[in-house]
């Protein structure tokens, strides 16, 4: 079934409308990659303030440790893992700009 460019377009304004909010940029593929990318800046600038929380909380508890192994150990992991997840996830971010690069490179032309 063909649709003409008017039935598109009102499809697309009663869509539009019930939601709220515009929509249109779904179909523009620089638009979706720029606002996948805006989304995946917000999520790295989040995991790196969580990060850092961990790093402070692990460093106190290095801190308050005295000298105990036990928890000189968790303190140690705790920095550990907080600079494993922030690799994970520029690295995640790097690869998902790639696959975004190249997809929206391979629509436009």
């Amino acid at each position: 079934m063909k649709y003409s460019m008017k039935t598109k377009k009102l499809f697309q304004v009663s869509i539009s409308g019930l939601l709220g909010f515009d929509i249109s940029w779904l179909q523009d593929p620089e638009a979706f990659a720029t606002k996948i990318i805006d989304a995946l800046n917000f999520f790295v600038v989040f995991s790196a303030m969580i990060a850092v929380a961990l790093i402070v909380v692990a460093g106190y508890n290095y801190i308050t440790s005295m000298g105990d192994a036990d928890k000189v150990e968790k303190a140690q992991k705790g920095v550990t893992a907080a600079v494993v997840g922030m690799i994970i996830v520029f690295l995640a971010r790097v690869i998902i700009e790639l696959v975004i690069n190249v997809v929206v490179n391979n629509s436009l032309g």
